[in-house]
């Protein structure tokens, strides 16, 4: 815990709270990493061309709703991932590794772990909305569940 002194000697704090600015960060990295990549940027040129300013400005929308709770609309992105010929359940695996690098390169520890957490959860969201009518994948939490059966 952070002592009067501390903070007022302008010390940052031990925990810095997600915020509108540290989502800003994070989510201008992610995409940096994205547009290097070579096995994502394809990707998302075929779904956003070029217009990288609308599609982050929506991610940062997103991931205020996720991590603070804020109060906007989200359009479901099923469709639009459904929509490209090229996506596999593998490009979902390397957007969770790139995001987990962006995570921890600006964020706290703590904060990190939360953003990832989620991260996690969505990318499986995702590719079961995409994939699983497919056949192509289960959910992370169907295929532990048919594990454990199987052990049993």
């Amino acid at each position: 815990m952070q002592t009067h002194a501390e903070e007022s000697a302008g010390f940052p704090p031990v925990n810095p709270p997600i915020t509108s600015v540290v989502i800003d960060r994070l989510v201008r990295d992610f995409h940096a990493r994205i547009r290097k990549d070579p096995v994502l940027a394809p990707v998302f040129l075929e779904a956003i061309g070029q217009d990288w300013d609308s599609h982050m400005a929506r991610m940062r929308r997103f991931w205020s709703a996720e991590m603070l709770g804020t109060e906007r609309e989200l359009d479901d992105p099923a469709p639009t991932h459904r929509s490209l010929q090229e996506l596999r359940p593998a490009h979902f695996d390397r957007w969770l590794d790139l995001f987990r690098q962006s995570a921890f390169s600006i964020c706290d520890r703590q904060s990190a772990y939360a953003f990832v957490a989620r991260a996690e959860r969505i990318a499986e969201q995702r590719k079961h909305a995409v994939f699983q009518k497919a056949g192509l994948t289960a959910p992370y939490w169907l295929r532990a569940a048919t594990a454990q059966e199987a052990r049993s």
